[in-house]
């Protein structure tokens, strides 16, 4: 057996991890496998992204849906050899990134819904019912940034100031947002 080597998303009863080679469905009360998902030319680094109808995962440069039910293949894509990160899901879209590309895609088919380009780097988003906020980096600043989920565009952004390139969180009605130096900043009421 290998190590697992993601992070965990659960959803409802069941838990998904994946390890290099494997995504696994497991029972959120016994840890009994649902189901594995085993595919030659996968190789699994990055934590699913899960909701009730299907499991995200990407290997390099290729996302797949999985059914959450039984691990079949709902759909999958490539992107032409850049490599992508799962990233988040709402009802009706899934993301994935690349270093400096958010992709919004249709979560029923894959097809493209929107995209968001920065110049040097966009962060995993943390989404909230009709926005998203993503921290992106140039021209050596940085900025938060509100974007709609619908459509992906940008309604706000902070002033330049220093942020990780790490996701923002979103607790009540407030974004919080790591810096560099090691100061969190809230944005919101």
């Amino acid at each position: 057996e290998r190590p697992l080597v993601s992070s965990a998303a659960v959803v409802g009863d069941a838990v998904y991890i994946a390890d290099f080679t494997h995504v696994y469905a497991l029972d959120l009360q016994s840890g009994a496998e649902r189901w594995r998902f085993t595919h030659d030319a996968v190789t699994l680094y990055f934590a699913p992204v899960a909701t009730a109808e299907q499991v995200l995962i990407t290997s390099y440069d290729t996302a797949f849906a999985l059914d959450a039910q039984s691990g079949d293949v709902r759909w999958s894509r490539r992107f032409d050899d850049v490599e992508i990160i799962p990233a988040a899901a709402s009802p009706d879209l899934v993301f994935i990134k690349s270093a400096n590309v958010l992709y919004a895609l249709r979560a029923e088919t894959g097809a493209d819904a929107w995209r968001y380009s920065s110049l040097n780097y966009v962060s995993l988003p943390a989404l909230s019912a009709q926005q998203m906020f993503v921290i992106t980096r140039r021209d050596g600043g940085s900025q938060l940034r509100t974007l709609n989920l619908a459509d992906g565009q940008e309604s706000w952004h902070s002033a330049d100031d220093n942020f990780a390139n790490a996701a923002p969180v979103i607790a009540g009605n407030r974004v919080y947002v790591r810096t560099v130096d090691g100061r969190v900043q809230a944005f919101g009421e």
